[in-house]
């Protein structure tokens, strides 16, 4: 049978498990027993060897299991698990910063598909887009009526933009004129500029940050664009370089292109790779390095995040660690635990730096202070302002669950993550369904509950620090029909 033994599990063969067989027929039923393959005993004993030894072999494969250097697949994935390091999964290549074009009110399909005409790779949107003035990245502003000594305005934002054409007014002379009072305020997050071939104002964002934008009468938008989620059909790292993906495949009449390269995705995990990483981790354990305190900090109890920032300058760093020190930034865990394994990985006479100061003893029972950094909640309110769609029906509790799906969502975001407002969008028309135009605004308050100022609303990237964490409640969450 198979054996446990000092160099591990020993197992037989099919030809081994006939051999012994035989060697127990002949002991115990009759030393001159005939097994021969011809016969219908010796074919019964073949059978029952191929058995045995597939058994053995099963058991072979459990202990194998169990082997960080043999296991395969799932069975590798158990043993990640228990060292918390999860296998990489497959991820798509993305963009965040599609730009789609279309006239203002058009509304893209969730699972368009676009396409890289050179490579012929697709992508596809994972959300309802919606094509509006009040969330491009790009207008195109004609004059439908030109009219002598009249007020013209453009609204960028809350603010208001005019020129008043003069007794012998062309179209030219009031697009002119609205640039130059756009200019006259040097704005840095849009561009105003003139398509005099088609004479349009055309006003662009300058960071791909989507803007709100409006007209008086006299103007009409010509051309409107604003960005979406994209990513690959495959996963993978699917290459799409700037303005490679141009192509839309089932929606003809969009004009679309990719500004930015997309983020690589990348297949999933191989075995090889998989065991190595588990491998390296756990030999950095203990070795007094950045990774040791942070792998070690991970693996505490009830410990969500962990990251170590080190200053190895001989100067105070820009974030105000002392020279040659470490910060070890912790979300969950109790104190004493993450203070134990901080003070067992560090550096020997090498300062710990910190918002919270952690009192352990060493393994000669010596007490010893060790700093970490506890991450401060920036409290966030959030206003969403939306327009039904008329052909789709709006949930009875949509605005419930609009507030919902912000919560949802803020409560996914990690240590250090900015707060993007336009990556809400997704999240909320796939909770509520299709709608006509959607403004996600965001701003920091000081405590959950305080009444939002209504100056300081921002669509663009509110800056998470690396200590710092966003969060939200449902009060703080503003929805309104507009």
């Amino acid at each position: 049978m198979a054996e446990l033994t000092s160099e591990g599990l020993v197992i037989r063969r099919q030809p081994e498990v006939v051999d012994s067989l035989v060697e127990s027929y002949q002991e115990l039923v009759n030393p001159n027993i005939s097994v021969r393959d011809d016969e219908g005993f010796g074919q019964q004993t073949n059978i029952m060897a191929l058995q045995f030894a597939a058994l053995e072999e099963a058991l072979e494969a459990v202990v194998n299991s169990q082997n960080l250097l043999k296991a395969e697949g799932s069975s590798l994935d158990d043993i990640g698990a228990t060292k918390l390091i999860p296998r990489q999964a497959a991820t798509k290549s993305f963009t965040a910063a599609q730009w789609f074009t279309e006239q203002n009110g058009f509304i893209i399909p969730s699972g368009t598909v676009l396409e890289n005409p050179v490579t012929l790779d697709r992508f596809n949107t994972t959300a309802i887009i919606n094509v509006s003035t009040t969330e491009s990245v790009r207008v195109e502003y004609s004059i439908t009526d030109v009219l002598d000594t009249t007020l013209y305005q453009v609204n960028i934002g809350d603010t208001g933009y005019t020129y008043t054409s003069d007794a012998d007014a062309t179209a030219l002379e009031i697009i002119t004129g609205l640039k130059a009072s756009i200019d006259a305020t040097s704005p840095t997050t849009f561009a105003a500029t003139l398509d005099t071939d088609n004479t349009y104002l055309v006003i662009t964002s300058t960071d791909n940050t989507p803007f709100s934008t409006s007209v008086v009468a006299y103007m009409i938008s010509q051309g409107v664009t604003v960005i979406g989620y994209v990513e690959s059909v495959v996963s993978g790292s699917v290459n799409a370089p700037s303005n490679s993906v141009t192509r839309m495949v089932t929606s003809s009449s969009v004009i679309t292109t990719n500004p930015i390269a997309y983020t690589l995705g990348r297949e999933k995990e191989t075995d090889e790779a998989y065991r190595l990483r588990i491998q390296t981790t756990q030999s950095s354990s203990g070795k007094a390095t950045v990774e040791a305190i942070q792998d070690d900090t991970s693996l505490v109890d009830g410990v969500i995040i962990a990251k170590v920032i080190d200053n190895d300058l001989s100067t105070v760093d820009g974030d105000g660690r002392n020279p040659h020190s470490f910060e070890t930034i912790v979300q969950g865990g109790l104190d004493a635990d993450i203070g134990k394994a901080v003070l067992t990985a560090k550096p020997a006479g090498i300062e710990s730096v910190g918002n919270t100061p952690v009192v352990t003893e060493d393994k000669y029972g010596n007490a010893k202070t060790v700093y970490i950094t506890r991450p401060t909640s920036i409290n966030l309110a959030f206003l969403v302002e939306y327009t039904k769609h008329g052909e789709t029906t709006f949930p009875i509790d949509g605005e419930d669950l609009i507030k919902q799906a912000v919560k949802d969502y803020t409560d996914t975001l990690i240590l250090g993550q900015d707060i993007t407002p336009v990556s809400y969008y997704g999240t909320i028309i796939n909770t509520v369904g299709a709608l006509a135009a959607l403004t996600v605004s965001v701003q920091q308050i000081a405590t959950q509950g305080d009444a939002p100022d209504g100056g300081s609303w921002q669509t663009t990237v509110l800056p998470i620090g690396e200590s710092e964490f966003g969060s939200t409640t449902l009060v703080d969450i503003t929805t309104t029909e507009v």
